[in-house]
Order: structure tokens, then C-alpha cells, then sequence
């Protein structure tokens, strides 16, 4: 075996690796999207898309959170902050996204 064949399965061992954390990624990713608390929560509901005949019912998965947004003119202040909700979709018929 030449430097060089070891230096190509070198590259494949680790290419496997890499794939092997991203998809361990991926799971923890999920896991987390499914966890609710008091910083987020995971809701399903059937949403409508089209019009007319081409109208599709399709399940989604969305991850809802709360984000404080804050005057910069007053930075020691806490009372003039403004609440936003916010939603991300994350699932539709079954397929995370």
C-alpha cells in the first residue's frame, strides 16, 4: 500500500466519522425540538395550503418561543422592553425539515 492509498483511507475513516456525528447531531437537535418548557414549546396543527383544488391539508411541527426586545436609549431599564413570539417550522407531514 502506497503513502498515498493510506493517506485516501485515512480521509475515508474520517469522513465516516464526520457523518456518523452529524447524524448523532441531527438526533439531539430533534430531541431538543420536542422538549417544552418555559423557553419553547413544539405544537402540530393541520395548516391549509392552495387555493381552491389544489388546496393541501399538511401536519406541521413548529417550535414556538419568546423573544424580549429592549430600548437602547434606556439599557439599565427592564420596563421598556417589548415582547415578541416567534415560530419556526421544524416538521411537515412527518419529515423534520
Amino acid at each position: 500500500m502506497t503513502k498515498r492509498e493510506r493517506l485516501e483511507n485515512k480521509i475515508k475513516k474520517n469522513n465516516a466519522k464526520i457523518e456518523e456525528l452529524q447524524k448523532t447531531n441531527e438526533s439531539i437537535r430533534i430531541e431538543g425540538y420536542l422538549l417544552c418548557d418555559k423557553q419553547q414549546q413544539y405544537k402540530e396543527e393541520i395548516r391549509f395550503f392552495g387555493r381552491g383544488k389544489t388546496k393541501k391539508e399538511v401536519l406541521v411541527g413548529s417550535i414556538h418561543w419568546k423573544e424580549w426586545f429592549f430600548d437602547s436609549d434606556y439599557p439599565n431599564d427592564k420596563t421598556k422592553g417589548v415582547e415578541v413570539n416567534r415560530r419556526a417550522t421544524v416538521r411537515q407531514n412527518g419529515e423534520w425539515i
